[in-house]
């Protein structure tokens, strides 16, 4: 995901890429790594990563973008690193969670930082948005977010079922926005002419588009994929998106030239109607085949609690085969037996469980449907399609748990990944 320099007066941007020997990127062009990843600039000349540094060990560092050296800022791995405003704060895989440089037993999950430092949060049950600043919480919402940006302490967007918010100096203003929640991706902004300006990509006209938080007036800034997306107004207002959910630099796409101001709603344009065909004849019904004999459902489950720090599992795909991870992290399922590739650990960091082995974490395209193997994938940092439910079957099979990859949708949770889970 791109993120834009808030310190500099020079259009500057990082970029993550994912997966095995991730690369981060300025302005679309390789930096630093392999095996490191980022959550945004500390200053205007350091950026945070999580780094697997020679000896393949996790840390958390800051990175000078002008020598390319860094600096320790705790010796532990994070999936998850952010900063802003000469503050830091992760999720760590030994030392808990990580709020402004300092361990927290309070109930923080850190999400962004505003460039003032200002950092929003939200509790395990990930409903709700707070503002920490100057070591006071204000409470923004009640709302489950989907997505944000901090311009600062006091303004606030944000993205709940409800559509777009703005939140400003203690005030919420509704942001008129192209279509409902399901049809819109990551939301950005920026203040531009003396308002706050929003950019998404609008699934229903396949594009990239800009207006006021109060307007319809906008433009549009590109079409196709957009995988992560951020805005920011230098001498003039830039853009920089993903083509590919890698996020390596070559997919980086940056715009900051704007063609004609238009009113996005006339992007849709309706369908004439078509015609009626004319109706067939109608053939005679096939023969109704004799029902099948259904197959016993299990209609409830109890959540899975751990008593100890961790717990060695397999997983068993339905064909009755074990997932494995090959040394390059691609999985495989065609294990009989349990190798040491077969062996994960199954930890529980936060309200949700997370599956790892050697330091990545397991997780699951939850968006599409596939074969069950090209749907899971092993990575270096953990976000929503890393964190799992399981649960023990209400069936007398005590050696067998089920996991699941969690995918929210506007009309309701969806399940779209199985696994079957032997404690070792």
């Amino acid at each position: 995901m791109p993120i834009f320099n808030r310190y500099s007066t020079q259009p500057e941007f990082l970029g993550e890429g994912s997966g095995d020997g991730s690369i981060v990127s300025i302005n679309a062009k390789p930096f630093f790594g392999p095996s490191a990843g980022t959550g945004g600039y500390f200053d205007e000349f350091r950026f945070i990563s999580q780094y697997y540094n020679e000896h393949q060990h996790p840390i958390i560092i800051l990175v000078d973008t002008r020598t390319g050296k860094y600096e320790l800022l705790l010796d532990d791995g994070a999936p998850f690193v952010m900063a802003g405003g000469n503050k830091w704060s992760a999720f760590t895989m030994n030392n808990g969670v990580i709020v402004n440089g300092e361990r927290t037993n309070e109930d923080i999950s850190p999400i962004v930082y505003g460039s003032d430092g200002s950092l929003a949060y939200t509790d395990h049950s990930h409903v709700g948005l707070w503002i920490l600043f100057d070591d006071k919480r204000v409470k923004i919402t009640d709302e489950e977010v989907f997505d944000l940006t901090v311009l600062e302490h006091n303004q606030l967007v944000y993205l709940t079922r409800h559509g777009i918010e703005l939140s400003l100096n203690g005030n919420k203003y509704p942001c008129v926005s192209l279509g409902e929640l399901n049809e819109f991706g990551h939301v950005r902004a920026y203040w531009w002419k003396d308002n706050i300006w929003v950019a998404y990509q609008w699934y229903n006209a396949n594009s990239i588009v800009t207006h006021p938080y109060d307007s319809y007036e906008g433009y549009v800034l590109g079409s196709g994929d957009c995988y992560g997306l951020d805005a920011l107004v230098y001498d003039k207002p830039y853009y920089a998106w993903s083509v590919s959910p890698a996020a390596q630099a070559h997919h980086m796409v940056l715009v900051s030239e704007l063609g004609n101001k238009i009113d996005l709603r006339t992007l849709l344009q309706p369908e004439p109607p078509n015609p009626e065909p004319p109706k067939p004849i109608p053939e005679p019904p096939d023969p109704i085949p004799p029902k099948p004999e259904p197959e016993p459902i299990i209609k409830t489950a109890t959540v899975y609690e751990m008593n100890m720090e961790k717990q060695l599992v397999a997983l068993i795909a339905f064909d009755g085969k074990y997932i494995s991870v090959t040394s390059t992290g691609n999985i495989k399922y065609n294990n009989k037996d349990v190798t040491p590739e077969c062996v994960f650990e199954l930890t529980k960091p936060d309200g949700l469980f997370s599956i790892q082995q050697n330091g990545k974490w397991l997780g699951a395209d939850a968006t599409e449907h596939h074969d069950v193997c090209n749907q899971l994938y092993m990575i270096d940092h953990r976000e929503g399609y890393e964190s799992w439910i399981v649960e023990r079957p209400a069936i007398p099979n005590n050696d067998l748990i089920s996991a699941y990859i969690l995918f929210r949708r506007p009309e309701g949770i969806n399940f779209s990944i199985k696994l079957r889970v032997v404690e070792l």
